[in-house]
């Protein structure tokens, strides 16, 4: 499976060929992920298509694995996902817990329908919401009504929460702080009574992944999908009750492992939902949260060991750490760009390593290229229209935080990408080597 690099406009084309393929918002969530594996699964020839926040985590390379193209955007950068939706005849817009305004939820709905024409006037022809229903509703309109207005010839809307059960051990998966090992606590700024509702990723992954692949033996709108409502003390409760492991739930204002911004999102959604006490919202059937609990307990026991080893590690001084990142850096991408001189290789390793340190100190969050992994081309290169100035080239390759860290990436380089030097880095890497300032115990 390769790697391809788009980025800009998409050029002024004609209609697209024939529609084949599936678009999948938020594939780098749980209840992404099992979308595109519920729709490989029904082997109905689809390729599908995944937009990803990162195209290099642990997640977006679990689908990619599957066979999906990942493409990094979102439904709010539709400038930068004409890639992703040429060539799809069906779209599944999965909201994001951090697709939501959570002080707007007019801006939410227009967001949502701004996705959706854009969508349509790439000639997508079906369409599926899946999201909170409650939070779409909040302007007493229909969405599945709104949508038509388009002119898809099918919509539905699959309503769950923004929140799954997988979400303890992925995007939730900070919070466990306290660590030992019969027992951890639960730390997030939410009111212990607020309820969070939530619902098996995997169930509703396969309930969606129908209503793509058979649009028309659909009637009902919204679907929904069977949803656990617990406070986060129900939920700990349960979580010891299934896995042996003491856990317990504290509020508090530390963010843990969780970053600022995502802490205070998600603490306005769950407080949004207020304290009705424990109820089930009936629906399609599918797992509650007790029985997932009792089938995961072998691999959450695992997600918290992995946390203590990683606490565990010795920290050593700011210094030798930032010495010891750039050399995992330069050794990484040595692996995928073993032509490349040890000078620009080294030019490019600091260059990354700074603008991690300056997303880490708060500064933007750049996008060089869009990252496209598909199962159809045997070769990755850059294309010729992801070609950037001289001062960016030694970082288009668009190398991430989680790729040098990522163990299967460590260990068999499945990233093909092909480095080109500059000219002018070109002559300079010569004239240096030359002069014998190369290392000599360096393989280049």
């Amino acid at each position: 499976m390769a790697l391809c690099c788009y980025e800009g406009s998409a050029p002024d084309e004609g209609p697209s060929a024939e529609a084949n393929a599936i678009l999948v918002t938020a594939g780098h969530s749980a209840k992404g992920r099992f979308i595109v594996k519920a729709l490989f699964e029904a082997k109905k020839g689809f390729q599908v298509k995944a937009l990803v926040d990162d195209p290099f985590s642990e997640q977006s390379q679990v689908i990619a694995d599957m066979g999906a193209m990942v493409v990094k955007g979102s439904i709010s950068t539709l400038e930068r996902i004409w890639l992703a939706t040429k060539g799809c005849g069906t779209a599944i817009c999965c909201l994001d817990p951090m697709d939501i305004v959570t002080d707007d939820a007019k801006a939410t709905h227009e967001r949502v329908l701004n996705f959706a024409e854009h969508c349509h006037e790439k000639k997508i022809r079906n369409f599926v919401l899946c999201g909170d229903y409650a939070e779409l509703q909040k302007l007493d309109v229909d969405p599945a009504a709104e949508l038509l207005k388009l002119g898809f010839k099918s919509v539905h809307v699959v309503a769950q929460p923004l929140f799954c059960f997988e979400d303890f051990t992925e995007r939730l998966g900070g919070m466990f702080v306290g660590l030992s090992k019969n027992s951890c606590r639960m730390e997030l700024d939410v009111d212990p009574k607020s309820e969070l509702p939530m619902a098996c990723a995997e169930d509703a992954g396969k309930i969606v992944a129908n209503c793509a692949l058979n649009p028309s033996r659909l009637t009902e709108n919204p679907i929904r999908v069977n949803a656990t409502a617990r406070t986060l003390e129900g939920y700990a409760k349960d979580l010891s009750e299934a896995t042996g492991i003491q856990v317990s739930y504290a509020r508090s204002a530390s963010t843990g492992r969780i970053s600022a911004k995502e802490a205070l999102q998600y603490k306005q959604i769950i407080s949004a939902y207020g304290t009705h006490g424990q109820k089930r919202m009936e629906g399609i059937k599918s797992k509650d949260f007790l029985l997932w609990a009792e089938d995961v307990k072998f691999s959450f026991k695992e997600f918290l060991k992995n946390i203590r080893r990683s606490n565990s590690k010795p920290t050593g001084n700011s210094e030798s750490l930032m010495a010891m990142e750039e050399m995992n850096l330069l050794n990484q991408l040595k692996k995928v760009n073993k032509d490349a001189s040890h000078v620009s290789l080294s030019g490019a390793a600091k260059s990354i390593h700074t603008m991690r340190l300056s997303k880490m100190q708060g500064g933007s969050r750049s996008c060089f290229t869009q990252m496209g992994r598909s199962a159809t081309l045997q070769k990755g290169c850059f294309d010729s229209k992801t070609q950037v100035d001289e001062s960016r080239s030694s970082i288009s390759m668009a190398v991430d935080k989680r790729m040098v860290t990522h163990p299967e990436i460590n260990r068999t380089p499945e990233l093909p990408i092909k480095y080109t030097e500059s000219p002018r880095t070109q002559k300079i890497a010569s004239s240096l080597d030359s002069q014998g300032h190369q290392p000599e115990d360096v393989d280049v």
